[in-house]
């Protein structure tokens, strides 16, 4: 049998959303039909160390041994931080070597455009069998009508905040219903020791997670819907840059101009912050450790609410819930299918070498 050879690979797979990050060939798991996948195969897929450690046990543990097993392909698993991911994609590309597969983010595929190669075929599987992508999917992960990644979620930030301390200040069973509501509510809880907590740092997620959709709230954006008018400097987005300032300097921890992605997890774990935007690994971490619960709250002293970005002042509403989350019931099935997807992607590449 031949091997594709490793840049044949990586462009194969493409360098954007690069393929591994996807869900899965959902259409060969819906029919229940194991397809003929080439065997002694090999792939190495690089992805950032999860925050819940578990489901990183998970896919180097039972899901690689069931992966060598059902699909007769050795699954080597690479996690690093993901700010360190961008790195490594362009030391691959320049040097033609390193790992196969790359789990990226957001509008990352952009960046390497011309390094990846059209994927359009799993994509559009992915997309019929699942029920179609968010336009935003197709607009990131598309370069003239050509798929350069393959999505495989969206993930929704949500204000995970401290219930005793809001009803402190006013909020008991409700959430600032606007920026300004949001705001008077931070002053409080700052002068009271407990100030709201979000990362303006240069990490990947939780900062632009944040502050994109703070400034589109304010009816301020990057670019025109054509994707190449800059639009930026703009009233709107100064209007939101104005505001911003003073919400920082009066209710938020100014620390966060140094944190990356888990400094604001362990502020609000500690109880150093009363809020803060995040996944909701923050919620599934704290049910997993109670040593680091604060004694004041317990273990179901917290809420989360959902975000509502759109121009105007509505920004949040409470979602009126508690969330038990166990860490492998968000994972599992996701990381099952990125596996399935890499062994099809394998699969093509030997078809395309006439392996």
């Amino acid at each position: 049998m031949s091997r594709i050879d490793r840049r044949r690979f990586v462009q194969l797979s493409g360098a954007g959303t690069l393929a591994a990050g996807s869900g899965g060939l959902a259409a060969i798991l819906a029919s229940g039909r194991a397809p003929a996948y080439a065997q002694g195969t090999s792939v190495h897929w690089l992805r950032w160390a999860d925050f819940v450690p578990a489901s990183d046990q998970l896919l180097k543990g039972p899901i690689t041994e069931q992966c060598q097993k059902d699909l007769g392909m050795k699954l080597t698993v690479e996690t690093i931080n993901a700010n360190e991911i961008q790195a490594r994609i362009t030391s691959s590309i320049q040097s033609g070597s390193g790992p196969d597969i790359f789990n990226v983010l957001t509008n990352w595929p952009q960046l390497y455009a011309g390094s990846c190669a059209e994927v359009g075929d799993l994509a559009e599987e992915l997309g019929k069998a699942q029920g179609g992508y968010y336009d935003i999917c197709r607009i990131v992960a598309t370069v003239g009508g050509k798929w350069i990644g393959v999505p495989y979620s969206v993930g929704g930030g949500l204000v995970a905040y401290r219930k005793s301390w809001l009803a402190e200040v006013g909020y008991d069973g409700k959430f600032p219903a606007n920026w300004d509501e949001y705001r008077a509510a931070g002053q409080k809880l700052k002068k009271a020791g407990h100030p709201f907590g979000q990362t303006a740092g240069h990490t990947f997620g939780d900062a632009p997670g944040w502050w994109y959709p703070y400034l589109w709230s304010w009816g301020g954006k990057e670019v025109e819907t054509d994707g190449k008018t800059v639009v930026l400097n703009s009233k709107e987005t100064l209007e939101s840059v104005k505001f911003a300032v003073a919400l920082w300097k009066e209710t938020m921890d100014e620390g966060g101009l140094a944190w990356d992605d888990t400094s604001n997890n362990r502020a609000f774990l500690s109880g150093s912050i009363s809020a803060t935007n995040n996944g909701g690994q923050g919620c599934a971490d704290e049910g997993r450790h109670p040593s680091r619960q604060h004694p004041r709250r317990g273990r179901r002293g917290f809420q989360r609410a959902r975000s509502v970005h759109q121009p105007g002042d509505e920004i949040l509403e409470q979602s009126g819930r508690r969330e038990k989350v166990h860490p492998l019931d968000v994972v599992e099935g996701n990381l099952r299918q990125m596996v399935h997807l890499a062994a099809g992607l394998y699969r093509r590449g030997n078809q395309d070498v006439g392996g």
